[in-house]
């Protein structure tokens, strides 16, 4: 009978020593977690040193329009018997910002870390964080916390309609963009209003005076690159007279050139130049180069095919003592079966000349990618 009592009552043991491992172990991870606490030793406290504490590590701002910069204060004590030192004080986030700390406080006296956070283009919950490096050994950084709630009189979420092809196909796609009054008396909002013929926005009362749903459509063709546009709608509320939100195309280009332009280190060459191209296929068709060219004799360029159809590669050399003359144009140029761009061509520009911008070193390779922000364009 002891046995089998034993027997049943194992398995109930069994689980409620795993259930109490468990409760420890998150007990523990919550510890960690906690604000103030990054950096800190474990062990019995010692005031020997210069010591650092926040009474308060964590502050809620509780609701905050959006756009309204709000500041807080974290004080803190060295509670040691050394000289306590702040070293340096950097936070998460561009839209929060520590200003003019407390840098020495002496033993047993207290210290100040304002901030500022300014809540321009947030919306909802937010989290952030200021890190604060000290001399206390025992705490060499600790990590502080506020939260806010990002409050606005009429919401849109999300704020951008974004649509994103290919270079072969477009549809004409709709993006769904909720409109909601956190208004307590009702609110009306006038038809959306867009300039830009790639788009058309219309609008749908979901209930009346609190949801809106504002629908966006792209209409095609839409230019390789990027189309940006704002969506503007008037409403009655003197706290938000205009809503705006954005409507965002990106259509891949059929070719991508890196770089899209050659410039020369200072000429004369006092060594060989080579300058390396990249001509990228997006579509989905099989592209085809050939006759490889550039207009100046004493140059040479070489075509290569790295991946068939879509990857290739062009090598440009210039000999020692090459140089661009006054009003001279020279252009690397390759023959495409693609039916937009007959013909790929790369101009070779002078270099700058005044002191301190760009050059390319007089030797060596031109990579990829040491290639201009403008890299990806394509010129006919």
């Amino acid at each position: 009978m002891q046995r089998i009592l034993l027997t049943r009552a194992l398995p109930g043991l069994l689980f409620a020593g795993m259930f109490l491992a468990c409760a420890a172990m998150a007990a523990q991870e919550q510890t960690a977690a906690a604000p103030g606490l990054e950096g800190k030793q474990t062990g019995p406290a010692t005031n020997n040193g210069p010591r650092i504490e926040f009474p308060e590590p964590f502050f809620d701002f509780g609701r905050v329009e959006s756009g309204q910069v709000v500041n807080h204060v974290f004080e803190f004590t060295n509670a040691g018997n050394q000289l306590l030192e702040i070293q340096d004080v950097w936070t998460s986030c561009g839209c929060t910002a520590a200003t003019n700390w407390t840098r020495k406080v002496e033993p047993a006296k207290s210290g100040k870390i304002p901030i500022i956070f300014d809540s321009a283009g947030r919306a909802g919950p937010v989290t952030k964080t200021v890190s604060v490096a000290c001399n206390d050994p025992a705490q060499p950084k600790l990590v502080l916390q506020f939260t806010a709630t990002i409050w606005k009189p009429i919401d849109a979420i999300p704020t951008i309609a974004a649509f994103n092809f290919g270079p072969d196909f477009q549809t004409n796609e709709s993006r769904i963009i909720q409109l909601v009054s956190n208004l307590e008396e009702p609110v009306s909002i006038s038809k959306p209003v867009c300039t830009n013929s790639a788009f058309r926005a219309e609008l749908k009362t979901l209930k009346q005076g609190k949801e809106f749903e504002l629908q966006v459509t792209v209409v095609p063709p839409v230019a390789a690159g990027s189309t940006v546009a704002p969506i503007t709608l008037k409403t009655s509320s003197s706290n938000m007279p205009v809503v705006t939100v954005t409507a965002y195309a990106v259509v891949q280009p059929s070719l991508t050139i890196n770089p899209p332009r050659l410039r020369l280190p200072k000429v004369p060459l006092t060594n060989p130049a080579q300058f390396k191209i990249r001509v990228q296929n997006q579509s989905t068709n099989s592209l085809v180069l050939s006759d490889a060219s550039i207009s100046e004799k004493d140059a040479e360029v070489r075509l290569r095919e790295v991946q068939p159809g879509r990857l290739f590669e062009l090598n440009v050399s210039f000999p020692t003592g090459f140089q661009i003359h006054p009003g001279q144009e020279i252009e690397v140029r390759v023959k495409s079966n693609h039916p937009q761009f007959p013909y790929v061509r790369i101009p070779v520009l002078e270099p700058f000349v005044s002191a301190g911008e760009d050059t390319t070193a007089a030797s060596g390779l031109f990579h990829a990618q040491d290639a201009p922000a403008a890299a990806g364009r394509v010129l006919q």
